[in-house]
């Protein structure tokens, strides 16, 4: 038998399992690991989401079980939306949503709609009482916010901030028919003095983060934390820079409206913005 016979019986022997005439043994079965599945229904446009970044969706949650629609961004059951805005906000990667929602955004565009499957150890392994069953994959739709709209007033220089970086800055809100909502000024001896106001970019998305209403009127700069197209529009901002933000009600307060608030419901809203450091 020449070399070339012998080496294509030997590969006949592999594909075929033969071991010299001893029958061979079943392949033991394959352990995988649940995987997240996902489709863009609109694939958005702008940069792609990845770790880190901050995304604001509207979502709708179904198990799969039944086909039964379970949770939406507003009901808010199962995740911490915004009350007033009722849309999901979030760091990429953080601990406040499942696993599998973090991995099934990565690649989305502002603007984008996605259909995410999620395995159940990776959304909700132990169930939800009266609301879902354990070990019960989900499928959610999720809608990524388009990003508001910015125009810089007046150029900065230094280091760009980001989600994360601490912001100290002057701000004033607007609504659309130049009524003053939401400013840096106090009162000092009868005159109106602006105060820097302080926060984290990407930091308590929600009137959750700070025990329950940030302000109980309008007129407080606090609420500007919770403006999530705040923490949007002033990324990449440098020192000393003006910026005009113009925010939709889904980035801005929403609906938050009572008798001690002046802002209406569902109101646009424009802040210029000024970074001092």
């Amino acid at each position: 038998m020449n070399r070339v016979a012998v080496y294509l019986f030997f590969c006949l022997c592999v594909l075929m399992g033969c071991d010299g005439g001893s029958e061979s043994e079943p392949m033991p079965e394959m352990e995988t690991e649940p995987e997240v599945v996902f489709a863009d229904i609109i694939v958005g446009d702008g940069a792609e989401l990845e770790e880190g970044m901050l995304v604001s969706l509207t979502y709708t949650v179904t198990e799969t079980r039944t086909g039964r629609v379970i949770d939406s961004s507003d009901e808010g059951i199962l995740l911490p939306v915004h009350e007033w805005t009722n849309v999901l906000s979030f760091l990429v990667g953080s601990a406040s949503v499942p696993e599998g929602l973090n991995q099934g955004v990565v690649g989305m565009k502002p603007g984008g709609t996605r259909i995410i499957e999620i395995p159940s150890d990776l959304a909700f392994p132990d169930g939800v009482e009266g609301l879902l069953l354990a070990n019960t994959n989900i499928i959610m739709e999720v809608a990524f916010l388009a990003l508001p709209e910015t125009e810089i007033l007046t150029p900065g220089q230094g280091t760009p901030k980001e989600i994360g970086d601490q912001v100290s800055v002057l701000f004033e809100a607007r609504l659309s028919d130049g009524t003053v909502e939401l400013e840096t000024v106090v009162t000092v001896n009868g005159e109106r003095v602006d105060s820097v106001y302080d926060f984290i970019l990407g930091d308590r998305l929600t009137p959750r983060a700070f025990g329950g209403n940030p302000a109980s009127s309008g007129g407080n700069p606090q609420l500007i934390e919770v403006m999530t197209g705040m923490h949007y529009g002033m990324q990449g901002m440098l020192p000393g820079e003006t910026r005009r933000i113009t925010l939709s009600p889904a980035h801005g307060l929403g609906s938050r409206s009572s008798s001690t608030d002046t802002t209406p419901a569902d109101s646009t809203l424009t802040v210029d913005v000024e970074l001092i450091g």
